[in-house]
């Protein structure tokens, strides 16, 4: 079974709260999901305000999203102020096509007892599917009775309106994580992402979702922001890991890209920049990217990169020979493949060193295809010479260079656009007209001409040795002192004169 941990907003305007958690729903079920939780009073909002909201808003929202439970087939925990006889309860509710369950949360805070009343001790484990699941909401955490209550549940579901520590941390005597290894069962909690204008006490941050297993160690981590979703696979959960080390998955976050720059220098072979990394992962905003850590120290990653209708996906494991390497990729596979969404046509790739035969198995079982092809790398420090006179791709070139690229692989118009778009196309004319295209990255202080290719029609006039050379003069006077060729190796004879 497959749960989603949504971080939602919290926006006490319920009129406009249940139709994005209806999409939210839709998309988590998209994503392979059986069984939806959301934070603490998502449908209303968490704050005094709620007394403002009449019961029957309520209601209908409670409506709306249990009908979206049947008509998807999925499990939904929707935690709201439920409307009672007195006065408002803080408490949730679990819809499922063939049964429902009604919770309240009790020992109020002095602060919530200004708008919510004392609920009432009702049942707080539900079973769905093969699982029966427990509930708890935010400070219950705190209360031992409360945790007997869900002793007997397989697995606990936590929905909150927490502060974490910024940065985040987690250590075994963290007073969350000691609670959690007090209870012995898997939690996955499910916060409120991290509005922009909420302000915060210092040193705190919201979103930040976590699971942890049956021994109290984290096992996976969301970023802070606001409608991310987190998969996490009870199978994998459930799991009685007896490894004399703890391995927990995080998704990246900003502020995590300094922390993981010496992965990121040793799998490029040079010191990455920070600046590009940051704009970078700024300009995408991914979902799917994350790492992975042993003992708290970061050992691993798996991130992709979108190039129009395919990417590729960059997975490293330090080191090169560290004998868990199977079985960490295999985690962080599953976790990326569950956080990934691909439209009809979508290519993904893998580009793995033939020699690691355990991996390439491993990748072929989540379904993808050999496509053996041999790369070779031509390397060249550049000097302080030649003024640039290279040239950029445009949009209004698009079908020029697509149709100089195709000389040496197949291309998509969609792809050329995002390479344009991204600043990585350099072109050579001749007679106005574009003869040659390169696609080219840059990384800090080094740089990769990943494809360079002639229109048919320019054959043999030297415009790709051209080409070249303005690409190597622009490189150098951006201050990039190494440059490298990539090339297929059925392409290799005709590359030795560039």
């Amino acid at each position: 079974m497959k749960i989603a941990a949504i971080q939602t907003s919290n926006d006490i305007n319920i009129t406009t709260n249940a139709d994005p958690l209806i999409h939210l729903l839709s998309k988590a079920k998209n994503m392979g999901a059986d069984l939806v939780a959301f934070p603490e009073c998502a449908l209303t909002g968490f704050s005094a305000k709620i007394q403002e909201i009449p019961a029957e808003s309520i209601l209908t929202g409670l409506r709306k999203i249990q009908d979206t439970s049947v008509r998807l087939n999925i499990g939904v925990l929707i935690p709201t102020a439920v409307p009672g006889n007195t006065g408002l309860v803080n408490g949730a509710f679990f819809f499922s096509p063939d049964h429902n369950l009604e919770i309240h949360k009790t020992g109020l805070t002095d602060s919530e007892k200004l708008f919510f009343k004392d609920g009432s001790s009702l049942e707080r484990i539900f079973k769905f599917q093969e699982h029966s699941i427990g509930v708890f909401v935010c400070r219950e955490i705190h209360d031992d009775s409360i945790l007997s209550d869900v002793s007997n549940a397989d697995l606990i579901l936590w929905p909150g309106y927490w502060g974490w520590d910024k940065p985040f941390q987690w250590t075994e005597d963290h007073k969350i994580a000691t609670r959690l290894k007090k209870l012995g069962k898997p939690v996955i909690q499910i916060n409120f992402g991290t509005h922009p204008d909420h302000k915060l006490p210092p040193g705190t941050q919201q979103g930040c979702s976590i699971v942890s297993n049956s021994k109290g160690t984290l096992y996976m981590r969301a970023n802070e922001r606001i409608g991310d979703i987190l998969i996490v696979d009870t199978e994998n959960l459930l799991k009685d890991y007896n490894s004399p080390f703890h391995y927990s998955i995080s998704k990246f976050e900003s502020q995590d890209l300094h922390r993981l720059k010496p992965l990121l220098d040793e799998s490029a072979g040079y010191s990455v920049s920070l600046e590009d990394e940051l704009e970078y992962f700024k300009s995408i905003e991914p979902i799917n990217w994350f790492y992975i850590c042993e003992d708290n120290k970061p050992i691993g990653y798996i991130r992709s990169f979108p190039q129009g209708s395919w990417g590729t996906v960059e997975l490293f494991i330090s080191p090169k020979d560290c004998p868990s390497k199977i079985a960490i990729a295999k985690m962080l596979i599953e976790v990326f493949m569950a956080h990934t969404s691909f439209d009809k046509g979508f290519r993904l790739r893998f580009e793995l060193p033939l020699s690691d035969l355990k991996l390439t198995e491993l990748i072929k079982e989540f379904g993808f295809k050999d496509r053996i092809e041999t790369f070779f790398y031509y390397e060249k420090n550049l000097s302080n010479s030649l003024p640039s006179g290279a040239q950029k791709g445009a949009p209004e070139d698009l079908s020029e260079i697509k149709n100089a690229l195709e000389n040496l692989h197949e291309v998509s118009e969609e792809e050329v656009l995002q390479w344009i778009k991204c600043d990585n196309i350099y072109v050579h004319r001749l007679d106005t007209n574009i003869a040659s295209a390169a696609q080219v990255y840059t990384y800090g202080e080094s740089a990769e001409i990943n494809r360079i290719a002639t229109n048919p029609s320019f054959l043999r006039r030297g415009s790709a040795i051209a080409l070249l050379n303005s690409v190597h003069s622009d490189l150098n006077s951006k201050g990039i002192r190494k440059i490298s060729l990539k090339v297929d190796e059925q392409k290799k004879s005709s590359s030795n004169a560039l």
